[in-house]
């Protein structure tokens, strides 16, 4: 997500999911946030979708550039590589992102991740790193945080102190720290009991808990929920960044969906959606960013390799598609796609995109 185009309001798949986010009185937003739904180019593999957000470290280096990387090499990661669980897959993704951001910054720049995650097979969890956090909107009408924070002022969390300091919320762990990192991955075994899940940054969260959960209570819809607590640190001062995502449940819809084709992949930013596709050319070269057919105008592929990155937060996908392919070429994409690859394990990729830091 580009500077300059990460502050605002967006509605995604009918509003079942909703974007939100306040610069305050910062310079510049250095929150990220982005919803992607891949559809694998094998049909015995399920679709998975998942909600990410990343707050730039401001005290560090960088802390802008840093949470774009995390958000482009977790969605780069976790499009490309299969596990045998969602869980497995968001832990993954986001101990790839700290790499990546590692690479850059060399420990001197970082970004807070939280992720929610789900399959078209039922399965929900949730992964986080820092202190931006994961929250559920049960249909009893409780609030409950589901991740825990890596703070110090968390894990001295028994002790009485009547004021504590200042060093109680410095970050234990951040992605981008590079090694001794530890992923919390979280199942989320019973989904139907939320009416929504939301990610919040530390400027959206910092309230009075009561006043956080009465807030959350009375607004009701994940829209009203992301609206009002943006707007609430807004009226506190705006202090800092505050980004708030939220995920109305609704496994029906997840289970139920039919995609119109395989293998692409779709992610919505504040900027608005673009997509990538793939199909089977030859075991060597999966992902080629072509159309698979000549029909499909809605399809399009990054220029370059090296804009990868950029383009996971850009958010554009207003170019002219790629001319129709030759008869010949047709043809073959037949053949390719009636005899897939033999031996498909874990290690096949599901969308093969390339990581950069340009």
């Amino acid at each position: 997500m580009n500077r300059g185009e990460n502050t605002g309001f967006s509605l995604v798949e009918k509003g079942s999911v909703v974007l939100c986010s306040t610069i305050g009185k910062r310079e510049e937003n250095q929150d990220r946030t982005l919803f992607l739904r891949l559809i694998p180019q094998r049909e015995d593999w399920p679709i998975t979708t998942a909600l990410i957000l990343c707050d730039g470290m401001g005290g560090m280096t960088g802390g802008a550039t840093a949470a774009e990387l995390a958000v482009s090499s977790f969605v780069a990661a976790f499009s490309a590589s299969k596990s045998d669980s969602i869980v497995a897959q968001l832990c993954n993704a986001t101990e790839i992102a700290n790499e990546e951001v590692f690479k850059r910054f060399a420990g001197r720049g970082g970004a807070t991740l939280s992720a929610i995650g789900a399959t078209s097979k039922g399965e929900w969890a949730c992964v986080n790193v820092g202190d931006s956090r994961v929250y559920g909107f049960k249909k009893n009408g409780e609030v409950v945080q589901i991740s825990t924070d890596d703070t110090l002022g968390n894990i001295l969390s028994g002790m009485e102190v009547a004021a504590p300091p200042a060093q109680f919320r410095e970050l234990l762990q951040y992605v981008g720290m590079g090694k001794g990192i530890q992923v919390h991955g979280i199942p989320i075994s019973a989904p139907d009991l939320y009416y929504c899940l939301f990610l919040t940054t530390d400027g959206a969260h910092e309230v009075d808990q009561q006043f956080f959960k009465d807030i959350v209570v009375s607004a009701g819809s994940p829209r009203d929920i992301a609206r009002r607590l943006t707007t609430v640190s807004d009226w506190k001062g705006g202090k800092d960044n505050a980004t708030v995502s939220a995920w109305s449940i609704n496994t029906a819809d997840i289970k139920e969906f039919v995609p119109e084709d395989r293998g692409f992949l779709e992610v919505w930013g504040l900027p608005g959606k673009f997509e990538i596709t793939s199909r089977h050319e030859s075991r060597s070269s999966m992902f080629q960013g072509k159309d698979s057919e000549p029909s499909r105008s809605s399809r399009r592929r990054p220029s370059s390799p090296k804009k990868a990155e950029r383009m996971m937060g850009a958010g554009s996908s207003h170019s002219n598609r790629d001319e129709p392919r030759s008869a010949q070429d047709a043809e073959q994409g037949k053949v390719d796609e009636m005899s897939p690859p033999s031996n498909l394990d874990l290690q096949e990729p599901q969308l093969q995109i390339e990581i950069s830091e340009a």
